[in-house]
């Protein structure tokens, strides 16, 4: 139900927009919609799942994130990782500190779960 209300209310969003579900000092959980492409990022400290329920795209993860000298951070590519197409009902684990972005995102856009915890070694 929950996620009905969110999917909803991201129609038609021109960028990056995300719905909190449950937020904590230990984990993060929130449906993202991503309508294009986005940056290289990594988030040290905290893996993360991915759980795709609408959409399809490319996910790059792993390799090392480059950036142009005096560019701005939303530019930033993967150089090294690893591409795979995914779609509805995949998932994605990006472990913590990894070099992660959607590259290429069908024309619908992409919506996922994201869960973001930290993961005992």
């Amino acid at each position: 139900m929950y996620a009905t209300r969110a999917l909803k209310a991201m129609a038609g969003a021109t960028d990056m927009s995300t719905s909190a579900v449950a937020n904590t000092d230990q984990y993060r959980v929130n449906i993202v919609h991503r309508p294009k492409a986005n940056f290289a990022i990594a988030h040290p400290g905290n893996t993360e799942l991915h759980y795709i329920i609408e959409g399809s795209g490319t996910v790059t993860t792993g390799g090392k994130i480059v950036r142009k000298p005096g560019a701005a951070a939303s530019t930033a590519t993967i150089e090294g990782g690893e591409s795979h197409k995914v779609t509805k009902g995949d998932i994605v684990i990006v472990p913590a500190g990894s070099a992660h972005m959607y590259s290429e995102v069908a024309a619908s856009g992409i919506t996922y779960l994201e869960v973001r915890f930290v993961a005992p070694k």
